[in-house]
């Protein structure tokens, strides 16, 4: 008797294990399932009002809000991006407009004066390449038409001063000595990539 109520236990176990692996499999696959050209997938129908709308959402630009990048930056952070997939695949990724507070410990700058650690705390990176860990790597500058505004010469020479205390590596990017050609740009920073990643 005990042999029999054993043996229906675990089957029922069984069918219990394999039917919540299952589920699991079918939500995993639908949670993956690849997206055509990046696009992102639609939600089923939802009723609304008796009638039958599609469920979407919608990505809306705020008029009133200011893109993170201008021009130039944009081209070369897609530059890099791309660059990036093709040549450190699950290795390194970009991030950009990173506050140098956010990848350094300015307080602990031992060449820098009250007033610049303070001026250091305003300052970002238009780059930073992170390894897997989230660790900054390299800074980059893109020294377009819109850079030398201001104390520019001062702002860079604190940027690199801190950069070089924390031991990131810093690459400046100025558009007139680099191609015009996205494919051109994106081949010159894979090169400097492999020089630096190996």
């Amino acid at each position: 008797m005990w042999g029999t109520w054993t043996v229906i236990m675990l089957l029922f176990l069984f069918f219990t294990i394999a039917f919540v692996e299952s589920i699991v499999a079918i939500a995993h696959r639908q949670h993956s399932a690849p997206r055509r050209n990046g696009s992102i997938r639609r939600n089923s129908p939802v009723r609304e009002n008796g009638s039958i709308r599609e469920n979407k959402l919608t990505l809306q630009t705020n008029s009133k809000g200011k893109r993170l990048l201008n021009k130039t930056e944009m081209f070369y952070f897609k530059v890099v991006s791309s660059a990036l997939r093709d040549f450190c695949p699950y290795r390194l990724g970009v991030l950009p407009q990173v506050p140098l507070s956010q990848i350094t410990d300015i307080n602990q700058c031992e060449k820098l004066t009250p007033s610049e650690k303070a001026r250091a705390f305003s300052l970002v990176c238009d780059f930073v390449i992170f390894n897997s860990d989230l660790y900054p790597v390299l800074a980059i500058e893109v020294n377009g038409k819109g850079h030398y505004q201001n104390n520019w010469k001062e702002r860079d020479t604190l940027k690199a001063e801190v950069l070089k205390q924390a031991g990131i590596p810093l690459k400046v990017i100025f558009p007139d000595e680099w191609p015009r050609n996205f494919a051109e740009s994106k081949a010159k920073f894979g090169r400097l990539l492999r020089s630096l990643v190996g």
